[in-house]
């Protein structure tokens, strides 16, 4: 499960608005690039590129930044894709990604 492409890279406009999202976020609660990157285990660089839609990421990667961001999963992605969302916001979905441990 910790292999399931959110947002795969057919998707661009789907990451471009998630990565909006997180942008936002990150900015809201006054965290810098570098802070991110650091819990994130990435480089700056790679925040950036999810960040710009250039990037797709895992549901791991989406339930590590909903930690750091320490906001629901389901926030971050709620409404991005109709094809996603069902499965993406599936309490069942959910609880196995948050219990799946990341390192």
């Amino acid at each position: 499960m910790a292999n399931v492409n959110i947002l795969n890279k057919e998707d661009p406009e789907v990451r471009k608005k998630l990565g909006a999202r997180l942008k936002a976020v990150r900015l809201a609660r006054r965290m810098t690039l570098q802070h991110v990157a650091q819990h994130f285990k990435v480089s700056e660089q790679h925040v950036l590129r999810v960040e710009s839609g250039q990037h797709s990421l895992k549901a791991s990667e989406l339930v590590v930044l909903a930690r750091v961001y320490d906001m629901p999963f389901k926030k971050l992605t709620d409404g991005l894709c109709a094809s996603t969302t069902n499965t993406l916001t599936d309490p069942s979905m959910i609880n196995a990604l948050q219990q799946h441990q990341v390192h």
